[in-house]
């Protein structure tokens, strides 16, 4: 009897224990999400089951961990309680390692009144005598979240075409029926911090602009060192499934050839199809009625270690028919136009 009084009381606690946890993430997660989109960060589907997990760890690594110091201080053994330590700590690390990209949602900028007033909502349904109990909380806020991604979802654009601005020009976006297409015709990579912006100014701005955190097709038209480093950070910032880049000529500087490798390698680790072209024509399908077309030129672009063919990308978009070039053939372009003029 005093055993089943025990299960019972027990199994009580444990419900309401949950609950309670489950009330505070749901809440936390409301009031927090304004300042995750308007910084353009994606949100994880699994953070409340990675805070039910990260709890217990964290009390039992730190109760292990100040037993131990007051054990050193006392002279008292404790090598059964480091072997324990060592244990949990390889534990968590091996559950560190199993997120995946593609948990992440991203949700699209809504207008800044709406996204202001998700934390009143969440406060008002907490505060309120008639919402605030569990289940009925609970309920609420779980409503809540599928209306936001609802509205996240039917926001994103079917079919657009935006831009990022980038050193001296601009990263191209194209979406199309859910299908993303980031275009660099060779800005991306023209300065040494290139790594750093792609993962502080390009992804947030590229979230808040999509809603997105798969990019479908990334096509790159000026290879480089700072490129390929940049590259290498993204594909462990955001899903990404094709990358088109163009091929060189002679022998790059063997720091490059080394970016290069740990780009290729990141792309193997992560499944990425990588696709170098050169002389012939690359067709990428978006949609049935839409195709995105890279044709290399005759024109070679040329560095101080390695030479190129120019590229012309051409699409439709809004049923008009657009043309993007490498950044480098019109700038020589425009600088032998300034010297005929």
């Amino acid at each position: 009897m005093n055993i089943g009084n025990y299960t019972r009381k027990t199994t009580e606690w444990l419900q309401n224990w949950l609950l309670d946890f489950l009330q505070l993430q749901l809440f936390l997660t409301i009031f927090s999400l304004p300042i995750l989109v308007a910084w353009g960060l994606p949100v994880s589907a699994l953070t409340i089951l990675g805070n039910l997990i990260f709890t217990p760890f964290l009390t039992v690594f730190l109760s292990l961990s100040c037993l131990i110091f007051f054990c050193e201080l006392l002279y008292i053994p404790q090598g059964w309680l480091i072997y324990a330590l060592e244990k949990i700590t390889i534990v968590w690390f091996k559950i560190l390692n199993i997120p995946q990209l593609d948990w992440l949602v991203g949700f699209i900028a809504p207008p800044m009144p709406l996204l202001l007033l998700l934390p009143i909502v969440a406060l008002f349904i907490i505060i309120h005598q008639k919402t605030r109990t569990q289940w009925l909380s609970i309920i609420c806020f779980i409503a809540l979240l599928i209306t936001i991604c609802g509205y996240s979802y039917f926001a994103r654009p079917a079919n657009n075409h935006t831009t990022i601005a980038c050193n001296k020009g601009q990263l191209h976006i194209i979406s199309k029926n859910n299908c993303t297409t980031v275009i660099d015709p060779g800005y991306l990579g023209q300065r040494i911090s290139a790594e750093s912006w792609v993962q502080y100014r390009f992804l947030p701005q590229f979230m808040q602009q999509t809603g997105q955190t798969t990019i479908d097709h990334l096509i790159l038209l000026q290879p480089g060192i700072s490129l390929f480093n940049a590259i290498t950070r993204l594909t462990h910032c955001v899903t990404i499934k094709n990358i088109y880049l163009v091929c060189w000529e002679e022998t790059m500087k063997k720091s490059g050839l080394y970016a290069y490798g740990a780009m290729r390698r990141a792309c193997i680790e992560k499944k990425i199809n990588l696709v170098r072209f050169a002389q012939h024509s690359v067709s990428i399908p978006m949609s049935p009625d839409t195709t995105i077309v890279i044709t290399p030129l005759s024109e070679k672009i040329k560095t101080p270690t390695i030479s190129y063919p120019a590229c012309a990308i051409h699409t439709q978009i809004d049923n008009n028919d657009i043309t993007f070039y490498s950044a480098k053939y019109i700038n020589n372009k425009e600088l032998s136009d300034n010297r005929l003029s």
